[in-house]
């Protein structure tokens, strides 16, 4: 809050908050979503079928949360900077924002793989593929982001306030 209001002709903050977090967050779950949407339909089950019971239900629910909170942790490292690639600061300088995507991950893992969680939130485990699939989609907001990040850099140039 050091800093003067931005001026008229400066782009709201609306704007970087939807480019940097809500559209790579929904690519990542959308994504995930309609892999077992998929799943769904090669197990030849109409989706008025999916309940709480079913497994497949049950594995849709878990990878929905932990694409949530996987994307969330590569959107975090990318809301670090707006000019400056994420590999020229050092992405695991900020170690506290590092512990708190741990701890994330840790959390959707417990009430992924421990029984007793597993009937009070309705999850399932996850297979490896199913990991594989959560980063392959939060990992492509980390590159959306850093090719925004790039094009930033060409297209105007730094001031103070945006300098990091």
């Amino acid at each position: 809050m050091g800093r003067p209001p931005r001026t008229p002709y400066r782009a709201p903050l609306l704007g970087r908050c939807l480019a940097t977090d809500l559209v790579p967050r929904n690519h990542s779950v959308a994504g995930c979503d309609r892999r077992l949407l998929l799943k769904i339909h090669s197990a030849h089950r109409g989706f008025d079928a999916s309940t709480i019971h079913d497994p497949v239900y049950r594995q849709a629910i878990t990878i929905s949360q932990a694409a949530i909170v996987v994307s969330q942790v590569f959107v975090g490292f990318t809301v670090r900077t707006d000019r400056q690639s994420l590999f020229s600061i050092a992405i695991f300088t900020n170690r506290l924002q590092v512990a708190a995507g741990a701890l994330g991950v840790a959390i959707v893992s417990v009430i992924s793989y421990v029984p007793a969680l597993q009937s009070i939130f309705n999850t399932a485990a996850l297979i490896p593929t199913d990991w594989a699939l959560v980063t392959f989609f939060g990992a492509l907001a980390f590159v959306a982001d850093e090719a925004r990040t790039a094009w930033n850099r060409t297209r105007r140039p730094p001031t103070t306030a945006s300098a990091v």
